[in-house]
Order: C-alpha cells, then sequence, then structure tokens
C-alpha cells in the first residue's frame, strides 16, 4: 500500500503523467461515439482534446487515489487499460455519467 507521500511524488512520474494523458485523449474519444451524446460530456471531450495536459494533470491525482491500496511498483507498472478505466471513471463522477 502505498503511502500519501509515495503518492504525492508518483504525481511527477512522467511515465504515469503520458500514460493519464493519452487515457483523457481515449475516453473523450469514446465520449464522441455515446448515443444518445450527453452534452456535459461532449463539453469535456472537447476540451479534453484541446489541452489533454491540463486535463491530465487534474485526473492524475484521481488516478492515484483510486489506487492507494497498490504498491508504488503496481502503479507505475499499471497498464493502459487500468488507467484508462481510472480516468473513464473519474469523468464519470466529475462531469455527467454517460445515459
Amino acid at each position: 500500500m502505498a503511502s500519501y507521500v509515495e503518492l504525492r511524488g508518483l504525481v511527477g512520474y512522467s511515465p504515469l503523467r503520458h500514460k493519464v494523458q493519452v487515457a483523457v485523449m481515449d475516453v473523450a474519444v469514446d465520449i464522441f461515439a455515446e448515443d444518445p451524446p450527453v452534452a456535459e460530456r461532449v463539453a469535456w471531450a472537447k476540451s479534453a482534446l484541446e489541452n489533454p495536459v491540463s486535463v491530465a494533470e487534474t485526473l492524475i491525482h484521481y488516478v492515484l487515489i483510486a489506487n492507494k491500496g497498490s504498491s508504488v511498483e503496481t502503479i507505475q507498472a499499471a497498464g493502459d487499460a487500468a488507467i484508462k478505466t481510472n480516468v473513464a471513471a473519474a469523468v464519470a463522477a466529475t462531469v455527467a455519467p454517460a445515459s
């Protein structure tokens, strides 16, 4: 289980930051394919594609806390699908759920 200090240290871990950035873009593209579209989610997706780095800077905190029961090594080794699942959950919790 990662400590708060270790989790805070992972905020600056570049490979994780890059994974979250790409997951933001991936989730945004998925949102554009939703039927019916939800206006709040489409607006978020547009913003996320315009500036995925900025959006990822916020969502990395959600990803880390969602995985606080894991070791630092496990978090660092998280696969693309796991990161995307965390980002999608963060969007559903903070923007609007898919219909």
